[in-house]
């Protein structure tokens, strides 16, 4: 069985928690770390903390948990990247290691600058990311929870602490010394109490140990045996002479009847199978390689606009862009209305979401960088020929972009509507027609799983259902 063999932390820069079934066989842990010591941290980890509890770890089965730990996390994040950049902090993202435990089969995630080795009496070896070259690496590619302004990939690691063994936990700056002079784990406790007094100190060790051995029942006496057995002995007596001196005849006749009718049904089924045996394999074939077990495009809302629009929409984490002649607009996700407006130079043929800024394209050749407040952040000049604006085009969708998706889709325009296509077989997943013709369509909105069509003079939002 798995236990805690030795934990630390310092708030408000680490927090350490963790939650475990009656018998200890099961339990969560949820390890943050972060390198400043402001009292901000102290909510955000709050916040954190209720999370999880509120997800209800310990009624997941094991079956589920992968799956379970990336949609979760890959929610969560956007939760906490709009959280992060209203706060004071400088660092927009925290490290963190979530662990749920199926007696010594440990899932987890991690997060940033939180690094995890597995030691016994002879080795360490590191599990997860590597600590080793973290300190030079950006937050973009320490995947700080929260950071990126983009899905972020959620990887669940597994792993078997078995007896003996121990999983140690720390975030990057104690890592680096600690498990650069571990070389087993019995020098282990002796090494941790140096790295106490430092900046936000954070550790967590689960160690693996035999159970007690169960005692053992008592075995039956000879007598006891003897006994047994010649109540048996009556007791078969009394039921051969109760039903006749044929009874055993009787019962072997049926037996080898009902035998005989049997084996008579079963030498047909080789021919059955073959008669189904492709179709049984076009069923296995669809169930085991379909992007989703069931996927349904529909309508979400839909709004009149009192314009003509002339580029497909553009969208970020709180508002959706639309572009009419000369005038950008920018509209609430949430409630729809109208935010601001601004009249540019010239008409507007593209719009495209980036990390930084708003890009508009014009058709006088200009391309502007536009902040979330509709005021110009850049402007240059290509020389791209001005033309027709953009119009809508084939995506394909991926588990990058929709963790409920497995393999790829193709979101394909219509005249009047949209079709779902199986990218690896072809086969029509799902299909939508619109009563307008469909003019623009945006990107797709993986936050709100939706694309933002113009059909007609409408705004409408077209919501992928993705069952898996």
């Amino acid at each position: 069985m798995i236990s805690i063999q030795n934990k630390h932390f310092s708030a408000p820069g680490s927090n350490l928690d963790f939650a475990a079934s009656p018998d200890g066989k099961h339990a969560w842990f949820l390890a943050s770390w972060h390198p400043e010591s402001s009292h901000e941290l102290e909510e955000l980890q709050a916040e954190i903390k209720l999370e999880i509890i509120n997800a209800v770890p310990l009624g997941i089965s094991k079956l589920e948990i992968e799956s379970w730990m990336k949609n979760l996390f890959s929610e969560f994040h956007w939760k906490l990247h709009a959280r992060m950049r209203k706060g004071s902090l400088v660092e927009k993202g925290i490290s963190l290691f979530f662990g749920v435990l199926f007696e010594g089969e440990l899932f987890f995630v991690q997060f940033g600058r939180i690094f995890a080795v597995l030691a016994d009496a002879k080795s360490v070896t590191a599990v997860g990311k590597n600590w080793k070259h973290a300190h030079v690496s950006t937050a973009e590619d320490l995947e700080l929870l929260g950071y990126s302004e983009k899905d972020i990939r959620v990887k669940t690691q597994r792993i078997l602490i078995n007896d003996e063994q121990s999983l140690i936990v720390a975030p990057g700056v104690i890592a680096g010394k600690l498990f650069a002079q571990l070389t087993d784990k019995n020098s282990l406790d002796a090494l941790l109490g140096s790295f106490a007094s430092a900046t936000n100190a954070m550790w967590l060790v689960l160690s693996g140990k035999p159970e007690l051995q169960p005692k053992k029942r008592k075995k039956l006496t000879r007598l006891q045996i003897s006994s047994i057995i010649l109540l048996l002995i009556t007791l078969l007596a009394v039921l051969y002479i109760s039903f006749g001196n044929r009874f055993l005849d009787t019962g072997a006749r049926k037996l080898k009847m009902l035998f005989r009718s049997r084996t008579s049904q079963l030498e047909q089924l080789p021919r059955t199978l073959n008669i189904s045996n492709a179709e049984v394999i076009k069923l296995m074939d669809k169930v085991v390689n379909s992007p989703a077990r069931n996927i349904v495009c529909s309508v979400a809302w839909n709004t009149d606009l009192p314009y003509s629009v002339t580029a497909n929409p553009a969208f970020d984490l709180d508002h959706i862009y639309l572009a009419a002649g000369k005038t950008l607009l920018a509209y609430d996700k949430k409630t729809r209305n109208l935010l601001w407006n601004v009249n540019l130079e010239s008409d507007i043929i593209s719009l495209r979401m980036t990390q930084a800024s708003l890009v508009a394209g014009l058709a006088n050749r200009n391309v502007i960088g536009i902040r979330n407040d509709g005021s110009p952040a850049w402007t240059a000049v290509t020389n791209r020929e001005s033309g027709a604006a953009d119009k809508p085009a084939t995506a394909e969708l991926t588990n990058s972009n929709d963790a409920r998706i497995d393999g790829s889709i193709l979101v394909i325009p219509e005249e009047r509507g949209l079709s779902v296509l199986d990218s690896s077989r072809g086969e029509k997943l799902s299909g939508l027609t619109l009563i307008d013709e469909l003019k623009y369509l945006s990107a797709y909105d993986s936050f709100a799983n939706c694309f933002y069509a113009i059909a007609g003079e409408s705004l409408i939002c077209l919501e992928l259902k993705i069952l898996n």
